[in-house]
């Protein structure tokens, strides 16, 4: 599995130390890593555009400026779906990783074996969530559920990301979308692309989506829609 891991910690030895223990735990694991080091939560929330990017986050609790709390509590109100766990020399903490669904807390120092256990709860948890896609909103760099989207509309020189809950508008065209998002979605009209799992009913006309919504079918497409999503459900 590919990861991006970030470490959080205003002390480098304390950086470098978690970073070494992730590495060999990748190795182990047979996972594909990228460590990312942070000595500050200020730096984290501008370069890594409030979580979304970040996979998993080891966060040190007492830092200087932002601490760890204030940093989780922040990338969850901009909707981050990071892994967080938490790093600390004091377990008064804990209750309040509650509020902002901390993975876990590791007290220091940290040893390999608990940390790489932590790790690997924290990849099962995102095997659970399934693929998801880090797209380039004009507020910033946000990361999507490939689940949570329905259907891409290219409306202009902009494409409509239609989820399951509100819609998202991005600066690109469709065929580039197409090329991201992958497997599992289906082209039933130029200007669309749709997502396999969000289809409820198939004619040679129009699709119906999980939330109501129809796209068109332009003719010619029905037969190749109807087999790829039979295709789908047998795998």
């Amino acid at each position: 599995m590919k990861l991006d891991i970030s470490v959080c910690d205003d002390e480098k030895d304390q950086r470098d130390y978690i970073a070494s223990l992730v590495l060999l735990w990748a190795d182990a694991a047979g996972h594909t890593v990228r460590v990312r080091e942070y000595c500050a939560g200020e730096q984290f929330l501008f370069e890594n555009d409030g979580g979304a990017v970040s996979d998993i986050l080891l966060l040190d609790i007492q830092m200087q400026s932002i601490d760890g709390i204030q940093l989780a509590r922040r990338v969850r109100e901009r909707g981050g779906r990071v892994q967080i766990v938490f790093i600390t020399g004091y377990d008064e903490y804990m209750p309040l990783g509650y509020e902002v669904d901390a993975l876990h807390y590791l007290m220091k120092p940290v040893g390999y074996e608990k940390l790489a256990e932590v790790l690997d709860r924290a990849v099962g948890r995102l095997e659970k969530e399934g693929p998801s896609l880090i797209l380039q909103t004009p507020e910033g760099l946000r990361r999507i559920a490939v689940d949570d989207i329905v259907f891409a509309e290219a409306l202009g020189h902009t494409l409509a990301l239609h989820l399951t809950e509100g819609t998202l508008s991005l600066p690109r065209t469709l065929a580039s979308f197409k090329e991201e998002a992958g497997e599992g979605f289906v082209s039933p009209h130029r200007s669309f692309l749709v997502n396999l799992s969000h289809i409820r009913r198939i004619s040679k006309k129009e699709l119906e989506l999980d939330g109501g919504e129809t796209v068109p079918v332009a003719r010619g497409a029905f037969e190749g829609i109807n087999r790829a999503f039979i295709d789908f459900y047998r795998r």
